[in-house]
């Protein structure tokens, strides 16, 4: 294995896959394990949000860790994320005209998808029964602590498609809390002083008095999140689900590109994501990896969270290529393309 220096890093129009790493067929007979890809394998490296240039090799990284540790590599697909379909609620789009701070309300929905997906991968639940068999286990495991027999409540009264796909998961979870935005307004919204209902229409109110009232009713509905319990839920993810190495996880989150819409609703969206990823630091034995272009990762505003914005910007990896690292990359793929032309 080639460690290669970090220093003196080259900024390089070199097309190392742009997304196509599925289709390249020297992939697996040519990688090439650069100091980046080291430093995406291992679990004691804190870098987890992978930010490079269209082509820089992102893909190829994350296909090739999914070969070199199969069984253990969870691909949520950007597509599952639903990210259109949030920003297009139409309580999401009045919440945010009202500039209620929907933060704790995306977050706690990222960090539910992380956490089902992992339960998933790790007992197999695929189906009311496994779900049913799996709180029964862990609830045992768990019986002594009072914390975390009240924090798996969380899962036993999550209703509905625990074990479907992930985007039906996203659905219903959002269209619960439209639901408890409708119920509190009694099915309708006030819009510009005139009755309306969730279909948008109007403007919001002029009466800034009014606003002011509405928007903090509807901001109680936000802050009513089950955070809580989901913070304590990943102690129970950290202590009890994937409690050793033998059961450590990847989880990885590739191609976000191709869900953007650049407008700030999608820049939360991406940020509380990313917030999310942060809080599953503490599980030792999981690596959640986020890979994004360059110009969107600095579309996100991180900056204006001050402190935290730091603690983002300091696990971003930058993947860049050295005139060494190029080399060897393109020594590697002429071997092994000529052992496959004498094949």
């Amino acid at each position: 294995m080639l460690l290669v220096p970090r220093a003196r890093r080259l900024r390089s129009d070199f097309n190392l896959g742009a997304g196509q790493a599925e289709a390249d067929p020297l992939l697996s007979e040519a990688f090439y394990e650069s100091g980046d890809y080291c430093a995406i394998r291992s679990r004691r490296d804190p870098r987890c949000f992978v930010v490079a240039r269209t082509g820089a090799g992102k893909s190829a990284a994350l296909t090739r860790l999914e070969e070199e540790f199969p069984g253990k590599v969870i691909r949520i697909a950007p597509q599952d994320l639903s990210l259109p379909y949030i920003t297009d609620m139409q309580a999401v789009k009045y919440l945010d005209q009202l500039d209620v701070r929907l933060d704790l309300f995306f977050e706690a929905l990222w960090k539910h998808v992380l956490l089902v997906e992992i339960i998933r991968h790790r007992y197999n639940v695929d189906s009311p029964v496994a779900k049913q068999n799996f709180l029964r286990t862990l609830m045992e495991k768990i019986s002594r602590d009072p914390g975390k027999r009240e924090a798996l409540k969380y899962l036993e009264e999550f209703e509905g498609k625990f074990w479907c796909e992930t985007d039906q998961r996203v659905r219903e979870i959002v269209e619960k809390f439209e639901r408890s935005v409708e119920r509190d307004a009694g099915a309708k919204l006030t819009l510009a002083g005139q009755a309306g209902n969730l279909s948008g229409k109007g403007r919001v109110g002029t009466s800034s008095e009014s606003r002011t009232e509405e928007a903090e009713r509807y901001q109680r509905i936000v802050n009513e999140t089950q955070l809580a319990r989901l913070n304590k839920m990943i102690s129970v993810l950290n202590e009890d689900i994937i409690d050793s190495p033998q059961n450590s996880v990847y989880v990885i989150i590739d191609d976000l590109d191709t869900q953007w819409v650049d407008e700030r609703l999608s820049n939360d969206l991406v940020r509380c994501l990313f917030s999310a990823v942060l809080s599953l630091k503490r599980v030792q034995n999981l690596k959640v990896l986020v890979a994004l272009r360059t110009n969107i990762f600095e579309t996100i505003d991180f900056g204006q969270r001050g402190a935290q914005g730091e603690k983002f910007r300091s696990l971003v990896l930058n993947m860049k290529w050295t005139r060494a690292d190029l080399r060897e990359l393109l020594d590697e793929r002429a071997r092994a393309a000529g052992r496959e032309a004498r094949s």
